[in-house]
């Protein structure tokens, strides 16, 4: 009688087939997946270019009013954070997700992101009372959607502090006399604006410029700012209205520097 070898019921190719497709599959699978997400953020990027709409995309401008040497009242706009994403600004998630949906409710005569906006469906409302929600839990939801204009704002304010209030606040800190400006933040995404790519921007703008706007558009270097002119006193109109809808910066400047600006206005 032969001796049975288990040897001859097992396949050294079918063996060798097996190791080759544990190592292939997984790395097919990874390359498949890499592969179709990086053409689909290929394919979202050229959409946003086709209609020049970032709305993942935050920068923070300053928005500055000055007179030139023949004491012409100007507009001047200028970069002081370049463009972060959402995500970035905006470690909680369901923030950045909140500040790209306000977006989408922004238009040329409405540039401010709104985060109070009361719910308009009835069926919704009725709804929540089914499950408990008076009108006292109501009315405290809607201090909550106040409550996230300052979720918004702080991060920006942060984020913008790093680049003007940390030398004046160490050297008031010591004793040196400073004065302090007030600039409001406002957080916008214009529309309308040509040759231009739309995205979020957080605009500041001196408390008491933006209070004391001049009837007609200053003198601007460039075209576009033109269109900034209209946003910032659509901005002024609802700041006056609500101001809590937006954020403050103080910014504090030694008085000495002050002097020597005084002596360059009356050279």
């Amino acid at each position: 009688m032969e001796k049975f070898d288990p040897g001859t019921l097992i396949d050294p190719s079918f063996i060798l087939g097996m190791v080759i497709g544990a190592m292939l599959i997984p790395a097919l699978k990874s390359t498949t997946s890499l592969t179709v997400s990086y053409f689909l953020r290929i394919g979202l990027g050229f959409f946003y270019y086709r209609r020049s709409n970032f709305p993942d995309i935050i920068s923070i401008t300053l928005n500055i009013f000055y007179r030139d040497r023949n004491g012409r009242l100007c507009l001047g706009v200028d970069t002081l954070v370049g463009d972060h994403l959402l995500h970035e600004v905006f470690r909680n998630p369901y923030v950045a997700y909140k500040v790209r949906t306000a977006s989408a409710l922004t238009t040329v005569a409405m540039p401010l992101l709104r985060f109070d906006l009361p719910a308009k469906r009835k069926r919704f409302r009725r709804f929540a009372r089914l499950f408990g929600a008076n009108k006292a839990d109501l009315s405290r939801r809607r201090r909550l959607r106040a409550k996230r204009y300052a979720q918004v704002y702080n991060p920006l304010i942060s984020l913008a502090g790093q680049y003007l209030t940390n030398e004046g606040a160490a050297l008031q800190a010591v004793g040196v006399p400073c004065r302090i400006f007030r600039f409001v933040v406002s957080a916008t995404y214009e529309r309308g604006i040509p040759e231009r790519d739309q995205h979020h921007r957080c605009m500041l703008t001196l408390e008491e410029a933006l209070l004391d706007l001049p009837a007609e558009c200053p003198h601007v270097l460039h075209p576009q700012h033109a269109v900034r002119f209209q946003t910032i006193r659509r901005l002024a109109e609802l700041y006056r209205q609500a101001p809590w809808k937006f954020g403050i910066l103080e910014l504090r400047v030694p008085l000495s520097q002050l002097k020597e600006r005084e002596r360059y206005a009356n050279d």
